[in-house]
């Protein structure tokens, strides 16, 4: 049986991944996993499977008139926090890895202490947050699916490690109520956004995952043979760090090349902390003379 183009292309993009708007290098490669496909055929393949021209209900993918294709809101879009020694950002991502919900990340005014205030008041932080990006992400006309925001989940980075139950380890969350019941769950009641999903993990995780998604990502990552094994340092209001596998490339069943991010291995260990260094506290002037 004859697969056609848009077939082809759809398969393409699901399993190695969406080329960004400047890696012609990674659109190529895109390209040639579809069945060397040429640019205009391409870009027809795009509209034929949802683009917002040819099924502006659907709008699962999205193409352009550059040639390039990528998941549309129709893919879903989570949101991203990440909770600081005085700050809260939050930002809408889509399947793209792209940020939307203006042109900068959205924060709240600092506060001083963040991490010895009580959950009631950091979680209000965070909520606050979160609402700020949702309100924008619903006025971007870009992102709705008949006429609602395709919210998929949300996933809050926090300068703690945390252990397999999702409760926070240490003192770097200084009040002993943190302990009093599992975080994600704490922060989906405290969000208020019903069945969307909640997901914790400490901000250096999330920093490894981050790490992982940008190399299996590039073009040096197509030569690789082997894993690479990488340890990741973040340096903030304290001092973490993680481990990660990042994977190389390789072939499925079908024989078309899929991206290692799916595949990379953080390293938790048995009690989830694997590779932590304890956040160790830093002051707050070291932080800024860095920055500068």
């Amino acid at each position: 049986m004859r697969v056609s183009p848009r077939v082809r292309a759809a398969h393409a993009l699901l399993l190695h991944g969406a080329a960004t708007r400047e890696d012609q290098q990674g659109r190529g490669a895109l390209l040639s996993a579809a069945g060397n496909l040429v640019n205009t055929t391409f870009r027809a393949s795009a509209k034929a499977i949802g683009g917002h021209q040819a099924n502006p209900g659907l709008r699962f993918f999205d193409g352009s008139s550059n040639g390039w294709i990528s998941f549309g809101p129709g893919a879903g879009v989570c949101i991203g926090v990440s909770v600081g020694a005085r700050s809260v950002r939050a930002v809408l991502v889509d399947a793209n890895g792209w940020e939307y919900a203006g042109e900068e990340i959205d924060e709240i005014d600092e506060l001083d202490e963040q991490l010895a205030q009580t959950p009631a008041v950091v979680l209000e932080r965070v909520r606050q947050a979160v609402q700020r990006v949702l309100l924008r992400g619903l006025d971007d006309a870009n992102l709705l699916v008949n006429d609602s925001l395709p919210l998929l989940g949300c996933a809050v980075a926090w300068p703690t490690p945390i252990s397999r139950d999702r409760r926070p380890v240490g003192h770097a969350l200084a009040d002993p109520t943190w302990n009093n019941g599992p975080l994600d769950q704490r922060v989906q009641l405290a969000l208020g956004l019903g069945d969307i999903r909640t997901f914790v993990m400490s901000d250096a995780h999330a920093a490894a995952i981050a790490v992982a998604h940008r190399e299996t990502r590039g073009a040096e990552n197509l030569s690789w043979i082997y894993p690479r094994l990488t340890v990741v340092l973040r340096l903030a209001g304290n001092v973490s760090g993680a481990v990660v596998v990042v994977e190389p490339k390789r072939q499925n069943r079908d024989k078309l090349e899929v991206s290692g991010f799916r595949d990379s291995i953080l390293l938790g260990g048995i009690d989830n902390q694997a590779g932590e260094i304890g956040h160790v506290p830093v002051s707050c002037e070291l932080i800024e003379s860095l920055n500068r």
